[in-house]
């Protein structure tokens, strides 16, 4: 039975800095549960934990395990890390590797020509996965054979006879996702995980978002068909991980409220069955899908907070980056949140295509007139594949290259990506800027109350102080456990 090797990399911060996974990659834990289920063996490693040396890890690894293939994971501020982990096998081993995740699906080929990677998968990985595996190591025949099999495996990129590669389009992504077994987390050394020993599991009640946003890469991932899990397997699953101990959760879908009659009915079925857990959903409520009934049903079955993505404060910006939303349903939404007392965030972004600084403090001043707990305003990262990113590569100047900025910088870099005619470097820089201080002060006053969120926003306003206390707080154990008892009992 052949063998599969799954390496999950680690994380970056918004602000460029590498740091460890607070718990497993679903992905990789979906596809470990989805192989197990057709009689595959997998195993992972997580590059992120304290291994030291990541080769000798991942030597030791598949000296010891001896797998067949080797399953790459990559999120595009990562992928550097990638290029050299698979460089470093392709030169001591000869096993073939096949790289998935967010890049792939974004980038295409793009990875496999800079990391010689024999393989890549885009969207949903579980199908194209198995498939792939089963031409290369179960079905009979000759290797000729097999090497025609592979234009069959939807999803598939790979390199032809010609040296070409050939990407299949993954159009056949799993439409019943109740299906799908749980995620193989215990498959995934659980007990080094942060989130594991406060006892938070994130988990998703759906696949696909039906939006068509510029600067959004989630249809490329996952699809643009909205695929949802009944309430019943949601709330199965949350009853399953609360026999292992886990009564927080975190629910990172694109689009959660998509089908509202759903998401109420998740929220019935936690109060029938007494479930007695909380659950966030700081990604993914549209504000335009929401009423009374269902912020109401919410609060009672435990939801602790909600997130937002409004992107602009402007209407003809909104109009232009396909967001579907209008400043009034922000507004209505927040408000529906405040009456039944559950924190909120909304998210905005910086810098979109045809943005100009008139549109700019557009958004900036809508975002400290909100109600909500705090606000996050992010400046705008192109990713490969968007509209955003195939508009601004015809029309703006970029100071970085596309590996450079994907790697190092995030949402809340300050140094600006780009230029456009609209809206200049020394601009972005003074709008970014101001949007970052409007977050730090909202965000400490919700974390630390209203007096002494200001004090802190005072003291650590200058962005070098700011940047250097989040360091020691990232690396410093102690006072990350003060930092958090604080910042719980904020209201």
């Amino acid at each position: 039975m052949p063998k599969v090797l799954f390496l999950a990399l680690p994380t970056r911060f918004q602000t460029g800095k590498i740091k460890a996974n607070n718990f497993p990659l679903m992905g990789i834990a979906y596809l470990i549960s989805y192989l197990k289920e057709r009689n595959i063996d997998s195993r992972t490693l997580d590059l992120s934990l304290d291994y030291g040396n990541k080769e000798k890890a991942v030597a030791s690894c598949i000296n010891e395990y001896k797998p067949d293939i080797i399953g790459l994971s990559l999120f595009s501020n990562i992928a550097t890390e990638g290029v050299k982990i698979a460089n470093f096998i392709k030169k001591n081993y000869s096993m073939p590797i096949v790289a998935g995740g967010p890049h792939i699906s974004c980038t295409k080929e793009g990875f496999l020509k800079k990391s010689g990677v024999e393989y890549g998968v885009t969207k949903e990985g579980e199908r194209p996965l198995y498939n792939l595996v089963k031409t290369l190591f179960l079905e009979n025949g000759a290797e000729e054979e097999r090497k025609k099999a592979l234009y069959n495996i939807k999803g598939l990129i790979f390199k032809d006879s010609n040296g070409e590669y050939v990407i299949n389009e993954n159009d056949d992504l799993i439409e019943d996702i109740d299906s799908i077994p749980y995620p193989a987390f215990y498959s995934c050394e659980m007990d080094n995980y942060t989130d594991f020993r406060n006892k938070h599991l994130t988990i998703i009640t759906s696949r696909g978002c039906p939006y068509l946003c510029s600067y959004c890469a989630a249809p490329l991932c996952t699809g643009r068909k909205f695929r949802m899990r009944s309430a019943k397997s949601v709330v199965d699953e949350m009853e399953h991980w609360k026999r292992y101990g886990f009564k927080s959760f975190g629910i990172f879908d694109d689009s959660f409220n998509q089908d509202i009659a759903r998401a109420k009915d998740i929220c019935r079925q936690i109060l029938e069955r007494k479930l007695d857990i909380t659950f966030d959903l700081y990604n993914g409520m549209r504000a335009n899908r929401v009423d009374e009934e269902l912020f109401s049903l919410l609060k009672k079955a435990g939801c602790t907070f909600v997130g937002f993505g409004m992107e602009s404060g402007n209407e003809e910006i909104l109009k232009s980056i396909g967001k579907s939303l209008r400043k009034e349903d922000m507004v209505r939404a927040v408000s529906l949140a405040n009456a039944v007392g559950m924190g909120s965030a909304v998210n905005f972004i910086l810098g979109h295509p045809h943005e100009t600084y008139e549109t700019a403090m557009d958004t900036l001043n809508f975002a400290r007139s909100l109600k909500c707990s705090y606000v996050n305003i992010y400046s705008l990262v192109p990713f490969p594949g968007t509209k955003a990113y195939e508009t601004l590569k015809k029309t703006a100047k970029f100071f970085y290259d596309e590996d450079y900025y994907l790697t190092f910088f995030g949402g809340y870099s300050i140094e600006p990506i780009f230029e456009t005619k609209e809206l200049t470097r020394k601009q972005r820089i003074k709008l970014y800027k101001m949007g970052r201080n409007i977050c730090k002060k909202r965000i400490f006053q919700f974390r630390f109350g209203k007096v002494w969120g200001s004090v802190v926003y005072v003291l650590l306003y200058n962005d070098k102080l700011f940047n250097l206390a989040h360091y020691i707080k990232e690396n410093t154990e102690w006072l990350n456990r003060i930092y958090y008892k604080f910042r719980k009992g904020a209201k």
